[in-house]
């Protein structure tokens, strides 16, 4: 057959609706955090990425994602419920975000944390932080979420929640960590979603 032939075929077959090699219903959506644009600027950089949505409870997620999430816990049995941020992973991401803007830098942020029957944090541990000051707003923001417990056959159980943020890298330069300094550095911008 000539090229045309086979290009021909080819169009036909797309335009009729045949089925390709993966279909949507096979692929992981990607959800996105965005920060606000830059002054000057319409482009909205992306904060976070996650195979799950953001603002929804566990209770709310597909099964496809239910499995992805629980892919984080080793050894998590059947008839086991992760722990879970009430009110959706964002709880943990929004102020992370909007602190990295302040605090800058950049790299891989690794947490565990230990929740507890009533969905209470009880300790955190920070295993890597681009900086010290973005761990310490992690440990903070992991203590002061709720969370809804890990079950275990049905009844709440304390569960390890391991959380990992890949942080942008964003350049600030603050003159001090006090609250009235907060945004003062070189750059005049700060991200939220």
């Amino acid at each position: 057959m000539h090229k045309t032939t086979l290009l021909g075929i080819f169009i036909t077959l797309i335009m009729l609706g045949a089925p390709s090699t993966t279909s949507a219903n096979e692929k992981d959506r990607l959800y996105k955090l965005y920060g606000d644009a830059p002054k000057g600027s319409k482009l909205r950089p992306i904060e976070a990425t996650s195979y799950i949505p953001f603002n929804k409870e566990y209770s709310q997620l597909s099964e496809r994602q239910k499995k992805i999430y629980r892919a984080d816990f080793q050894g998590l049995q059947p008839d086991q419920i992760p722990p879970f941020p009430e009110g959706g992973v964002n709880q943990i991401y929004e102020p992370l975000i909007q602190g990295h803007a302040r605090i800058g830098g950049g790299g891989e942020l690794l947490l565990f944390a230990d929740i507890d029957e009533e969905g209470v944090a009880q300790k955190v541990t920070v295993y890597k932080s681009p900086t010290e000051e973005l761990a310490e707003l992690a440990t903070t923001v992991v203590f002061n979420l709720k969370f809804h417990p890990a079950t275990c056959a049905g009844e709440p159980c304390a569960m390890e929640f391991p959380f990992l943020f890949d942080v942008p890298h964003r350049n600030r330069e603050l003159k001090s960590l006090n609250k009235e300094d907060f945004g003062k550095g070189d750059i005049d911008t700060a991200y939220s979603k």
